[in-house]
C-alpha cells in the first residue's frame, strides 16, 4: 500500500448553522390562500385544443375563444395563466387551421 502525503489542516472557518425562524418552503401543489388563482379558462383552453387536434378539429375555436378570455382575465390581475392561455390559443389556431385544410383537400379531391 502506498502511503498518502499529508493534507494541511484545514484554516477555513466553519459553515453556518442554518437559521430556525426560517420560513417554510411553499407547497408544490395548492399554494397559500392569498396567492392569485390559475385560470380555469386557460386550463380549459389548453384541454379542449389539444383534443380538437385529434378528435374534432374545430373546437379549436371554442379553445381559441377561450384561451381569449382567458387573457383578459390575466391581464386584469384577477387570474394567472397567461403562458397556459397563449398555448391554448397556439394550439387552438393549429387545430382549427389543420381542420380547414382537411376539408378543403378532402372536398377537392
Amino acid at each position: 500500500m502506498t502511503d498518502l502525503p499529508q493534507l494541511p489542516p484545514d484554516d477555513r472557518p466553519p459553515l453556518p448553522t442554518p437559521r430556525r425562524n426560517m420560513p417554510a418552503a411553499t407547497p408544490a401543489f395548492g399554494g397559500s390562500s392569498s396567492e392569485i388563482p390559475l385560470s380555469k379558462q386557460a386550463v380549459a383552453s389548453v384541454a379542449i385544443a389539444c383534443i380538437s387536434l385529434f378528435v374534432f378539429g374545430i373546437l379549436g375555436v371554442l379553445a381559441v375563444l377561450l384561451a381569449r378570455r382567458a387573457l383578459r382575465d390575466v391581464k386584469q390581475g384577477t387570474v394567472r395563466g397567461r403562458g397556459i392561455a397563449i398555448a391554448g390559443m397556439i394550439i387552438g389556431y393549429i387545430a382549427a387551421i389543420l381542420y380547414i385544410i382537411n376539408i378543403v383537400v378532402h372536398y377537392l379531391h
